[in-house]
């Protein structure tokens, strides 16, 4: 897979998360029944796929260059944050916890900036 395409997948996946989390914390939604563990696997598929990119961005070059290794960490802290919001959250919410999902949209969407720049930067995209 290409820088390139690695990119939109980032970008894909901090928008879906995002996306959720203005639906779920801001503008509260109310949800339809049955619909909250499909959007929390969704969020955890997009976390997932962020922090295994991020990852194997870091480990694929230097592993001392220091905006994978910050894109990579930065990436695995969103996901564990991402995970610990949804799978507390109440019934009737996506994320448990407005704190903890905030953190873990932030950490998400550092990540992804740092990976695209690192590879704007390296490969010219």
């Amino acid at each position: 897979m290409g820088t390139g395409a690695r990119n939109r997948i980032l970008t894909v996946a901090l928008i879906v998360v995002a996306f959720f989390f203005v639906l779920d914390q801001v503008l509260e939604i109310d949800w339809p029944e049955g619909a909250l563990w499909p959007f929390r696997i969704v969020l955890l598929v997009a976390a997932v796929v962020v922090a295994g990119i991020a990852y194997a961005g870091w480990s694929g070059g230097e592993p001392a260059a220091p905006r994978p290794l910050v894109a990579m960490i930065t990436s695995l802290i969103g996901g564990a944050c991402l995970a610990s919001a949804v799978t507390s959250a109440d019934d009737g919410t996506i994320f448990g916890s407005g704190a903890l999902g905030a953190v873990a949209v932030v950490a998400t969407t550092f990540g992804v900036i740092v990976f695209n720049l690192e590879a704007r930067e390296n490969h010219g995209q």
